[in-house]
């Protein structure tokens, strides 16, 4: 009698775990984002779902802000695949440490040579890196490395990596990296980015100051390739 009442204890134990289990992921699929936001014209609604991908712990980007943040605006360039790369804890401290968050980008040959060049052609680029670096506690860095491919004329960039296989598969030529830090981005905030989230309230006054945003040089680092 006893080892079938512990059955049913244990039983429903389970199934309770498993219904809550299934249900954390129903809500989480539910409130998943699914479209990009206009960074240029944020709504108070737009803030509240970049902050609520606010990270503290993992090693890498939530997929949820990388799909608000979207696409690029400028159409002569395209997101060609993303990596992390984690980096051990400083010395004497446990836990996760930092992590380098890394974008491929696709160009043309014209605009590739003058996207390192032209800080006011990567604001956009430096807008995404200020808010991932504002929202993921553990992102040390935010690159993005720059490829081109020799387009025929008049054509698109974006169509030309889905008639060749779609991002991340697409090899470019090539290859320099446009990279953002915390350091940097918070010389180029005038306070420390990882404290700019500490509330929602803080966080949408800088979303506020973005709109004014003047983009400074990025550290450029030779070689962006993959192999």
């Amino acid at each position: 009698m006893k080892n079938r009442k512990l059955f049913w204890i244990i039983f429903c134990a389970l199934a309770l775990a498993v219904l809550l289990t299934a249900g954390f992921g129903i809500w989480r699929a539910v409130i998943a984002p699914r479209r990009a936001l206009d960074l240029n014209h944020l709504s108070a609604q737009d803030t509240d779902a970049l902050y609520s991908q606010k990270n503290k712990r993992k090693n890498d980007t939530p997929a949820g802000l990388n799909t608000l943040l979207g696409p690029l605006r400028d159409s002569r360039l395209a997101f060609n695949g993303n990596a992390f790369a984690e980096s051990a804890p400083p010395a004497g401290q446990e836990g996760a440490g930092a992590f380098l968050d890394r974008e491929w980008v696709l160009t043309d040959k014209e605009t590739y040579d003058k996207l390192h060049q032209d800080p006011e052609m990567q604001r956009d680029l430096q807008v995404r890196a200020l808010i991932k670096l504002a929202l993921t506690q553990n992102c040390e860095r935010v690159c993005f490395s720059v490829e081109y491919a020799a387009l025929p004329e008049g054509g698109d960039i974006a169509r030309y990596m889905e008639a060749n296989g779609g991002a991340g598969r697409v090899r470019g030529e090539g290859g320099y990296t446009l990279t953002f830090s915390a350091d940097w981005a918070s010389r180029a905030i005038g306070r420390d980015i990882k404290a700019v989230a500490a509330s929602r309230a803080e966080f949408q006054a800088f979303v506020q100051e973005l709109e004014l945003f003047e983009p400074i040089d990025a550290l450029i680092v030779p070689g962006a390739g993959r192999r």
